[in-house]
């Protein structure tokens, strides 16, 4: 019997102090000499990503889920994090530990494979990340989560934003064949501040938190 091992589409440097296998990718937890108070980047694309499309006016909330209500405005729900894309276009993204199961209702389309995502936080992630793209971040009609879409370095993608000020999460949302460049970039832009990649750990307790 042959068993499938999919793989991630860039590995980040560092040496790898703790792993599991889940769902086929190896995903590292924790790093040695990672630094939990950042500024940090953690590989988040083995984490299911789903696009959703509404047809019509009539529909239900998938699953019972709260769908945004209007472009660029997100919420967090059942460990689902869920961002309006556009009118009837939305992103789910699984962010929590609960356990979930596959979306098989009409509209999904699982994006896991075909999208790298990674999540950029800690200390000095706002200010890191401005030099990463001229989204704006700091519009004050702005509240998280929420999701921005336009250009970084160069090309164009979404990022999604969760938690508040200077405690802001931001989940770099990609084509998978951009993963590896990209990922060099932020790497290059962050090291005058000195950013190192961490585990999935980091960021799970992260959230635990919010």
């Amino acid at each position: 019997m042959i068993t499938l091992r999919k793989v991630s589409p860039v590995s980040l440097p560092g040496e790898i102090a703790r792993s599991e296998e889940k769902n086929g990718y190896v995903i590292v937890l924790k790093y040695e000499n990672e630094t939990p108070k950042g500024p940090w980047i953690i590989d988040l694309c083995h984490r299911p990503k789903y696009d959703f499309q509404m047809c019509g006016k009539e529909f239900k909330a998938p699953m019972g889920l709260k769908l945004p209500t209007k472009p660029g405005s997100a919420v967090i729900e059942k460990g689902w994090l869920i961002s309006a894309v556009g009118l009837s276009q939305f992103s789910f993204i699984h962010i929590g530990q609960e356990k979930y199961l596959p979306f098989d209702e009409p509209g999904f389309t699982d994006l896991t494979d075909g999208r790298c995502l990674f999540a950029v936080g800690g200390r000095g992630a706002p200010i890191l990340m401005e030099k990463f793209t001229r989204m704006n971040f700091n519009d004050k009609k702005m509240s998280s989560p929420c999701i921005l879409q336009g250009p970084m370095i160069h090309t164009h993608g979404q990022i999604h934003i969760i938690g508040e000020g200077d405690d802001r999460v931001f989940m770099i949302n990609l084509g998978r064949g951009y993963a590896r460049s990209v990922v060099h970039a932020i790497l290059d832009i962050g090291e005058p501040y000195d950013l190192k990649p961490a585990g999935e750990d980091v960021f799970t307790k992260w959230v635990a938190k919010r």
